[in-house]
């Protein structure tokens, strides 16, 4: 499987090797092992759909179980950044205009949910919608932050505070306050 982005060139090989180039310096950029996704417990559950590369040369993965995977080079692993597990959440959509790139994986992944799923979803009691619908928000920012893609970021974080906001959640509002602002430190001049 290929995919080319710019002057990136990625190239997943039949043994599950992973290789990212960029074309225009003439090196490798990234080398990586997707077997276990390919042969393990997931490839089980669903094959490999299509590979993608980010606009900064991060190679997805997006399987047929509805999971996409994109390798974080400083973590050295793969990461899940789409997946199935909010189906009652409110946040899913299935249009990837005016998104990037982890908005076009997620669209395609809950574009291949069935209907009678999302029909189970909307079903689900208020609470149970409440908690999928943070869960999801907490793991739209986790995602767009490890792909790179601060349009996203900013935009699921603001999503998420708003949502806690309407929630009156004020301890994880402070959290996330705390985390943007870093430490406060004060000392008498």
């Amino acid at each position: 499987v290929m995919a080319v982005r710019g002057w990136q060139l990625m190239v997943l090989t039949t043994d599950g090797r992973v290789r990212v180039w960029d074309v225009a310096q003439g090196k490798l950029k990234l080398e990586a092992d997707a077997g276990p996704l390919l042969r393990g417990p997931a490839a089980a559950e669903g094959s490999l759909l299509t590979a993608k590369l980010t606009h900064v040369g991060m190679p997805v993965l997006i399987m047929h179980n509805h999971h996409a995977y994109a390798y974080h080079e400083g973590w050295a692993c793969w990461m899940r950044v789409a997946d199935d597990a909010f189906p009652a959440s409110h946040f899913h959509s299935t249009f990837s205009s005016n998104q990037g790139m982890l908005g076009s994986v997620q669209a395609a992944v809950a574009g291949a949910r069935q209907p009678r799923d999302v029909l189970a979803a909307a079903n689900q009691p208020a609470d149970v919608q409440k908690r999928a619908a943070r869960a999801h928000l907490e793991c739209n920012v986790a995602s767009a932050l490890a792909m790179q893609s601060p349009q996203e970021w900013r935009r699921w974080l603001v999503t998420y505070v708003r949502q806690l906001a309407a929630d009156e959640d004020e301890a994880r509002l402070k959290e996330i306050l705390n985390e943007l602002l870093g430490p406060i430190r004060w000392s008498p001049t």
